[in-house]
């Protein structure tokens, strides 16, 4: 029996940048499911879907994606990785101390933003691996 491919959730409020980023996820081999806005996101998030990602580029100035991030940390332990035109160092240290994952500043290549999201997904595994089989007394 064949596993389900592991299910993305990609959220932008730019819609141009929302489709790149889920066809390159697709073609990756992904399944993904999207959302516009924050509100879309905790949604998605509190529906219980088994995420394995989320990847959260939304520049909202009523919702940005670091309070997104600490809603949905609330919620859920998935993985997230911020995708942001934010240059300063600060803003990708509010974002990691909010929960994410990753930060990645625009503009970024697509062969660096696949090369993330493996590594993220990878981390989680371990992690996940860790905490289910823990290594025996002795």
């Amino acid at each position: 029996m064949a596993t389900a491919k592991p299910m993305i959730l990609v959220a932008d409020d730019y819609p141009a940048m929302l489709r790149l980023i889920s066809r390159v996820l697709e073609v990756e081999g992904y399944r993904v499911v999207t959302a516009s806005d924050g509100d879309g996101v905790l949604k998605l998030v509190s529906e219980n879907k088994p995420l394995a990602l989320v990847v959260l580029g939304i520049d909202d100035v009523e919702l940005p994606s670091t309070e997104i991030c600490c809603r949905l940390r609330q919620l859920s332990d998935v993985p997230v990785i911020i995708l942001s035109g934010r240059r300063k160092e600060s803003d990708a240290v509010n974002a990691l101390n909010a929960g994410a994952d990753e930060y990645i500043r625009k503009p970024f290549t697509i062969e660096e933003f696949v090369a993330r999201v493996k590594a993220v997904l990878r981390h989680n595994e371990l992690a996940t691996n860790l905490v289910e089989s823990p290594r025996a007394a002795g």
